[in-house]
């Protein structure tokens, strides 16, 4: 008897640790599939040891009532005390709200707080460089989840709760991915600080640029501080950037600066310098390369743009129908120096008659953005 109620706790014991060891986070519900064009179509990581970088992906989720996905094949890691950013980007039909969720304490959910990691304020397009992110010292080390969502929004004052990782929403996705929390060793001795790495070096007008160390030593203990020069000579004159305390930082550049970080043991007061960085920002064209360029899931030879007038633009682009990737450019005619396409002239404060005509093959909807700001992107308040 003894030994059946040995074999049955032993067996009890089994059950509850093999339930612990897979028991399924939540998934959140949608009303609407994400086929309907509310869905994160990038998202990255910068600053880990380990990066995520998923573009492109679309609507991926499993449809409903979750419009989920676990992409168990992707992880970003980051030592215990030290930071990363994250960028997410939705569709480019509908703005929405991004948040994300880090289980610290890996129980299996993203109550607890300090787990929300990050969300927007408003309804936008595209979140990029996150403040930095950091990992606490409290969070076990090991492999834990990461979940992002975004859901439609039109307001400008709206936000994720703490409690709101598995909520229902009526358009949205959600994106899981795996992140390891590396426990942090103690420096001595001089730190190396590496190189200072750009996201890139030749930014976008207005465009924020992430910064982060490569080669650098990876220690508890380490404190940082990031530098700028206002030009990349030899002879450059460094000025320490307040606040720019983290392993990494965002900066909206401009002209041309050189950036360097000085990493310093905190155990032994001894400190190492960075290879600097030089970043030079792209001088503003209408014919630059700096507007994201759309994604459709489906190339259709009867849903396209026919017409579009306003001003003295005149454009039937009937003709061109609907080529992959179902986007056309249409700048560089208007630069041509035989018979151009002419460039509307429009004014501040005085009404525009924008007309769009589209494909007789089925209903569509239509909508146009102006680069107000020159920065190479298309804010919701340039929705015209």
């Amino acid at each position: 008897m003894i030994k059946k109620i040995l074999t049955l706790v032993t067996l009890l014991f089994l059950l509850i640790s093999y339930e612990q060891v897979n028991a399924q986070y939540c998934s959140p519900t949608y009303s609407f599939a994400c086929s309907s064009n509310d869905f994160i179509n990038n998202f990255s990581t910068t600053g880990g040891v380990s990066n995520i970088s998923n573009l492109n992906s679309g609507c991926n989720g499993s449809g409903l009532p979750s419009n989920y996905t676990f992409n168990s094949s992707m992880t970003a890691s980051q030592i215990q005390g030290l930071t990363f950013n994250i960028s997410v980007q939705a569709g480019t039909a509908f703005q929405q709200v991004f948040g994300v969720w880090i289980d610290w304490n890996q129980d299996n959910d993203f109550q607890d707080a300090g787990e929300l990691v990050y969300n927007t304020t408003a309804g936008n397009i595209t979140m990029n460089n996150s403040p930095a992110i950091t990992v606490p010292f409290t969070a076990l080390p090991g492999n834990t989840r990461m979940r992002v969502r975004c859901i439609y929004t039109t307001s400008q004052t709206y936000s994720f709760l703490q409690t709101m990782d598995c909520s229902t929403q009526s358009f949205g996705e959600c994106e899981d991915y795996n992140f390891t929390v590396i426990a942090s060793t103690p420096c001595t001795g001089t730190p190396n600080a590496g190189i200072a790495v750009a996201s890139t070096n030749n930014p976008c007008v207005g465009a924020s640029t992430s910064f982060s160390l490569s080669g650098n030593s990876l220690l508890g203990g380490l404190s940082y501080q990031w530098q700028r020069a206002a030009n990349c000579g030899p002879t450059a004159t460094w000025t320490s950037l307040a606040g720019q305390i983290n392993s990494t930082m965002s900066q909206v550049v401009t002209g041309t600066k050189a950036y360097r970080c000085i990493v310093t043991c905190t155990n032994s007061g001894l400190s190492d310098t960075s290879a600097s960085t030089c970043i030079v920002t792209q001088t503003w064209s209408p014919t630059g390369n700096c507007w994201c360029i759309p994604t459709y899931a489906t190339v259709s030879a009867t849903q396209f743009i026919a017409n579009v007038q306003i001003g003295s633009l005149n454009n039937n682009s009937l003709a061109a129908a609907n080529p992959a990737p179902n986007y056309v450019d249409y700048t560089s005619q208007q630069q041509a120096a035989v018979n151009p396409m002419p460039t509307p002239i429009i004014y501040a404060g005085i009404p525009n008659t924008l007309k769009v005509t589209g494909s007789s093959g089925a209903s569509q909807f239509s909508g146009m953005w102006i680069d107000y700001n020159h920065n190479g992107n298309f804010e919701s308040t340039e929705y015209a």
